[in-house]
């Protein structure tokens, strides 16, 4: 009797993996040479391109969750969301080849913004009536279409609209490179042009277990030479020689509640390991447990940045010798030259070396970012936000992640990798991550 049901359980066993893999041949025999005559068609004047490889998107997507990991629980999730998204009247896809690539765009019409999606069709008819029942400005032609998600609403600017989606779809334009890259484990490609000129061009890929973004631009920022100070890490690093104008302008509006006068910061160094709300008579108050190396253009003085007049206006804080506690939290601090200040949880910073050519650094355990120690009904109630629960999850089976800027001459180069746990899968993670978000919502 236990031999029969040995048997029965092998069998069984045996019979689902034939199913996922038969399911899976299905799935890539659908996605063989499909069509990416939409590609042709990449408006000239186009300002911003994004290229999805969606029949490589889902050919990996049903490799790993039905082969590769099996996952009931995302297979359930799954479910429910086609569930859900069937009761909802009338699709914008009808006619639409979802197994080829997607083509999103941005360009200017009479300095106006618009922008808009390029597909490959099934049926041109089915596509254009969908149009016009959801009343949406598009073309379609030799199956190619284009419909406009973003545009202007003037009824003057209309028919010119009209005309430039009927030229899209006529007309040959930009030449991408994306398709004639052999790189089968690209997933999606994103430019920013200038006119003629190519500002940014990114792509992300993905393998069994990391997500790979990579990338160049080639207008490097303007910023001066200096010798960064960076802090040597084992959580979650973010470091940066280059901090933007505009990034400067919005701290200093920040700091002028406290009265205080700092010069421009020229750059940082944060290891950052949470955050914990703590609740007392003087209220709420989050506490980011880090340490931090800021560098300024100007000389400062710490004694005189960190001074009772400042303190006192934050509630439950008081001011000691070497550093200031707020609540159950004591943060110290330390001038380090004439235009550097430490400031965090431990007495001293350690230091690490610092690559010349790096401009940004983000190296480490993204669980950080999700690490909030709060108890009671607080906790309860971070714990119930769909989103803090989705990126709680997705973070939990992150190994590692690390993003790199570097300049090189001319040219900033961009390299981004994010590694998953072992029996975790890039693409069956990302969809984990959507969909939590949207059956909690």
């Amino acid at each position: 009797m236990p031999r029969t049901k040995e048997i029965r359980i092998f069998f069984i066993t045996l019979f689902f993996f034939l199913c996922c893999s038969l399911l899976f041949l299905l799935g890539t025999a659908l996605l063989q040479e499909k069509s990416s005559e939409n590609l042709l068609h990449v408006p000239k004047t186009a300002t911003t391109v994004c290229i999805v490889a969606t029949d490589k998107i889902i050919e990996k997507t049903l490799f790993d969750l039905l082969i590769r990991s099996k996952d009931e629980d995302l297979l359930v999730m799954l479910q429910k969301s086609i569930r859900s998204n069937r009761k909802k009247e009338g699709s914008p896809l009808n006619g639409v080849d979802l197994f080829s690539a997607v083509v999103y765009f941005e360009d200017e019409i009479d300095k106006k913004r618009i922008a808009g999606i390029i597909l490959n069709l099934t049926d041109e008819e089915l596509f254009l009536s969908n149009l016009q029942k959801n009343k949406k400005i598009g073309a379609a032609k030799n199956g190619v279409g284009v419909v406009l998600s973003d545009y202007p609403s003037n009824t003057i600017l209309r028919a010119k609209l009209i005309s430039y989606c009927r030229n899209l779809v006529t007309l040959k334009g930009r030449n991408l490179a994306f398709k004639q890259e052999k790189n089968e484990n690209q997933l999606l490609h994103f430019y920013l042009f200038d006119e003629q000129n190519e500002l940014l061009n990114l792509s992300i890929s993905a393998n069994s277990e990391t997500i790979v973004l990579e990338g160049h631009t080639t207008t490097p920022p303007k910023k001066k030479k200096h010798t960064q100070l960076r802090l040597s890490s084992r959580v979650l690093h973010l470091s940066s020689s280059y901090i933007p104008e505009s990034l400067n302008d919005s701290i200093q509006r920040l700091i002028q509640r406290f009265n205080l006068d700092i010069p421009s910061i020229e750059s940082f160094s944060i290891n950052y390991r949470g955050c914990r709300i703590e609740q007392s008579e003087n209220g709420m108050a989050i506490l980011p447990l880090f340490d931090a190396i800021i560098q300024f253009t100007e000389p400062i003085e710490v004694k005189e940045l960190i001074s009772n007049r400042w303190i006192q206006k934050i509630p439950g804080a008081t001011l000691e010798n070497n550093g200031f506690v707020i609540g159950q939290e004591k943060y110290f601090f330390k001038q380090l030259n004439e235009k550097s200040l430490y400031v965090g949880k431990h007495a001293a910073p350690i230091l690490a070396n610092q690559s010349s050519d790096e401009i940004l650094l983000l190296k480490g355990n993204l669980t950080a970012l999700t690490n909030i120690q709060a108890g009671g009904f607080v906790g309860a109630f971070i714990e119930m936000i769909p989103l803090y629960k989705s990126s709680k999850l997705f973070t939990e089976h992150i190994h590692s992640a690390e993003i790199k800027v570097s300049e090189k001459g001319k040219m900033i180069f961009i390299h981004s990798e994010l590694q998953f746990k072992e029996g975790y899968f890039p693409l069956t993670e990302l969809m984990r991550f959507a969909l939590v978000g949207q059956l909690l919502n």
